[in-house]
């Protein structure tokens, strides 16, 4: 494939195409059958590109080490995005953000803390050919995969990269370093300061928008939210005076962190609205690639996430993170499908308008078909907290409520030969017989032809003759209803609210409406009787077909579990090793992730008064076998090393006439994601100072172990210590119904566990969910198919987490009644 562009857009053998993308982590989705899934409805969603991260971390477990086998397949991936149509926005790194554990980086390269990543230190350019060296040796490894696949739009250097002088040297170093490893593809880079930094150096430049990342404060009420994005095409046209405006990023959500907003209400607080406003506000600038970040949620499974992300990544992206389609979705598969069917891939602004529209702060911008002036698109938008009437051409009356926005026709030429002068309501899809719009506001189109016709009326459309065509007017439908007229040969197809957003283009031959979307091997919303039409697009013929709904599945009630406890009283000094000579935290051990336990062996006369402990990110502490302090850290000041220290007295009764030990657990959220350089700030126990004398310094023999020392066998919950303990596994058994024409994505809801500061969530054998005390805005958790088994026996295991008081079994077994498993929604599976 020939790759080409110009000032409007990109070419694909010598053919305009508008690239509308969707990001998705295949890393997120452990399941190349979750992959599948995923991209079949991003590609249903009218989407024609997915942007794709490739996480140098998740392949190299240690150095010199890649894995591309199972969940790290990605020629298989790319493999499916070939079969699906689907074009690919390559980003290989090396470093990605994505919210993950070091940004992208793998643990042993974090491990090395003198190595300046990113030829980067506290924003200040610091040159490394030691890094360089690794950066080398993972594109060798994933590059020449990207570069056999013939559908690879464009490849990504670095990741809205910066420096405080913004010197050129890198980002040239990795252009160069590219090209030498033979691709081919125009090389892009995305800008987070609208500033054209390293314009000159890239092919195709572009920049990230996200207008909303604080959810204190309504966004519709800010007036100045869009004062960026309002302002690109002014802004940054002089980079791109011979390429493409492209929005690398453009929000799709937000991700959730600890102690911050819930999903729930990031997806309540955008609404379905914002990427509307955002995406349309795009196209009436004339940019004609964007990706919307992100478009289909995932998991931060196992040690995925970075401290800044709870263990889902649903980023109230259209498409969830079970897999379910969301309003969002409905709002991006509308303008997909529209830009799929009507010619924006190159316009030109219009300064002056070509009708009266008033109040004219409404008209937003218009914009004109550069091949032909007299077709053109009037951009409406209302910012104001009422609704609004405008008046165009001083006879059209539009309805326009709070934070709308409407792309209107004005003499665009149909397939059908015919010209829609204007209409009040907006264009969603035509076929040289079909042409389908929105219902949602009372409607006037007025059509302009030579040809002497018959329309069709009826109660609903009202059709009358004017000197140069056919005016129709029209109330709105019901939501879940429709209307069809006709005029001559064109059939026209009115959508109510509902109904609008249940609009599939199934195939190059049929329209599908109705509640259940043909996506994938899926349909959904078993649990009620559906309704669904199907539109011939060459007849235009509508037919209706009734399905009755299907009983909900029966999930497994969760029930005797197994028990282990551990508490300083278990573990045996003995397995514990030595901590690295370098630092006691957890990157000098070689245990980059997890939990682990220390231990500092006292001598039978060194009984310490105070201890002043700094950990990450959970941690507690023992003088034998009692309590002594617990805590948890993971305030984030960017920019600035974390802090946290605590100091507490160790009771006197806590020591026994013996050689005593201070045992210390400490549970990791990860590694910081790294974009103000602290990726490298390493988890575990960072400093431990004993009556205000540094341990190590002391040479104080500390002994570490990465793991839990879980003892074995297994007893059962009745055989739970008298005196309680501060670290509970309990495991049990489940499997799932299996049904051929059922499928259902599974979820865990661990409820709002009482008396315990963590809860860990493991599913055969994998970490599948994290809930902290206080720091707890998740308690549903998605068990993704290639983690969860749908046939056979799934093995699952709780965690529990309390210092202070330890663990009892009361509070254990009230915990565990509350846990139950639950199906998001159900879906029937189809042949397509």
């Amino acid at each position: 494939m020939q790759i080409t562009y110009d000032r409007y857009s990109m070419m694909l053998d010598g053919r305009r195409e508008f690239i509308r993308s969707g990001a998705m982590h295949y890393f997120r989705l452990p399941s190349p059958d979750l992959w599948r899934d995923r991209l079949y409805k991003l590609k249903a969603a009218g989407y024609n590109t997915v942007d794709l991260y490739f996480n140098w971390g998740f392949h190299s477990p240690k150095p010199g080490e890649y894995d591309f086998s199972g969940c790290r397949d990605v020629r298989k991936l790319l493999d499916i995005t070939k079969e699906l149509g689907l074009w690919v926005i390559a980003r290989p790194g090396p470093y990605i953000n994505a919210e993950v554990s070091g940004g992208g980086f793998p643990m042993w390269l974090l491990a090395k803390k003198d190595l300046p990543l990113r030829n980067r230190r506290n924003g200040a350019f610091v040159w490394s050919d030691e890094y360089m060296r690794y950066v080398r040796e993972w594109w060798e490894q994933i590059i020449p995969v990207i570069n056999d696949y013939d559908h690879i739009l464009m490849c990504q250097i670095e990741n809205e990269y910066s420096t405080q002088d913004m010197e050129p040297d890198t980002m040239q170093a990795l252009y160069k370093l590219a090209r030498e490893l033979g691709v081919k593809v125009p090389l892009s880079h995305n800008d987070l300061f609208f500033a054209g930094l390293y314009a000159d150096i890239v092919d195709l430049y572009g920049f990230d928008n996200y207008s909303v990342t604080s959810f204190d404060q309504n966004w519709r009420n800010i007036p100045s939210v869009f004062g960026v994005l309002d302002n690109i095409e002014r802004s940054l046209r002089p980079f791109c005076k011979d390429r493409p405006l492209m929005v690398c990023e453009l929000q799709a959500g937000w991700f959730g962190g600890w102690k911050g907003p819930t999903y729930e209400k990031i997806i309540e607080h955008l609404g379905r609205e914002h990427i509307a406003v955002t995406t349309k506000s795009l196209l009436a600038q004339g940019l004609t690639v964007y990706n919307h970040y992100k478009a289909i949620g995932g998991t931060n499974w196992d040690y995925l996430g970075s401290v800044e992300s709870y263990t889902s990544y649903d980023f109230g992206a259209p498409i969830s993170e079970p897999g379910l389609n969301t309003e969002r979705l409905y709002e991006t598969k509308t303008i997909n499908n529209f830009l799929a069917s009507f010619d924006l891939v190159a316009t030109d602004r219009v300064e002056e308008p070509p009708c009266a529209v008033q109040p004219q702060e409404m008209l937003y911008g218009v914009r004109a078909n550069a091949e032909d002036a007299k077709q053109q698109w009037l951009f409406l938008r209302n910012l104001e907290p009422e609704t609004k009437t405008v008046v165009v051409n001083e006879q059209f009356n539009v309805t326009l409520p709070s934070h709308d926005f409407l792309i209107l026709p004005w003499n665009i030429t149909l397939l059908c030969g015919m010209v829609l002068k204007c209409a009040t309501t907006e264009v969603m899809y035509q076929s040289e017989r079909v042409l389908v719009l929105e219902g949602d506001r009372p409607l006037t189109a007025l059509f302009e032809t030579t040809e002497k016709l018959s329309p069709e009326n009826s109660e609903q459309a009202q059709w009358k003759k004017t000197d140069t065509g056919y005016q129709l007017c029209c109330t709105s439908p019901a939501p879940d209803a429709f209307y069809k007229t006709q005029l001559g040969e064109l059939v026209i197809v009115v959508l109510g609210n509902h109904l609008r957003d249940t609009l599939w283009v199934h195939d190059a031959n049929t329209l599908t409406l109705g509640p259940d979307a043909r996506l994938g091997k899926h349909q959904y919303g078993i649990n009620s009787n559906r309704t669904v039409h199907q539109v011939d697009l060459k007849t235009g013929e509508i037919t209706t077909e009734k399905k009755s709904a299907k009983p909900a599945p029966n999930l497994p009630v969760l029930g005797n579990w197994n028990l282990m406890t551990i508490d300083p009283a278990h573990l045996d000094i003995a397995m514990l090793e030595p901590v690295s000579a370098t630092g006691p935290d957890f990157d000098d051990n070689g245990h980059y992730e997890g939990c682990g336990w220390y231990a500092v062996p006292l001598k039978k006369n060194q009984k310490p008064k105070t201890v002043s402990i700094l950990a990450r990110h959970i941690w507690a502490v023992y003088c034998n076998t009692q309590f002594v302090a617990s805590g948890h850290h993971i305030e984030l000041v960017y920019g600035q090393e974390p802090s946290g220290r605590a100091t507490f007295a160790i009771p006197a009764e806590a020591y026994e006439d013996a050689d005593n030990v201070l045992w210390i657990y400490v549970d990791s959220l990860g590694h910081y994601k790294g974009f103000h350089d602290d990726q490298q700030v390493a988890p575990g126990l960072i400093e431990l100072l004993i009556d205000n004398a540094d341990v190590v310094a002391d040479n104080t023999p500390l002994l570490f172990a990465g793991d839990n020392h879980w003892p074995e066998p297994p007893g059962m919950l009745s055989d739970f210590p008298a005196a309680g303990a501060p670290l509970v596994r309990v495991e049990t058994g489940f499997s799932l119904p299996v049904d051929t024409e059922l499928e259902f994505p599974v979820g865990l809801d661990v409820g709002q566990p009482v008396d315990t500061e963590r809860v860990n969530i493991i599913l055969n054998g994998t970490l599948v969910g994290r809930w902290w005390c206080e720091c707890g805005s998740q308690q549903k958790f998605y068990l993704p198919e290639g983690l969860l088994k749908r046939n056979g026996e799934n093995k699952l295991a709780i965690e529990l987490f309390n210092a202070n008081p330890v663990l009892t079994q009361s509070a254990v077994s009230e915990i565990l009644a509350n846990i139950h498993l639950f199906a998001y929604d159900t879906l029937t599976r189809v042949d397509v």
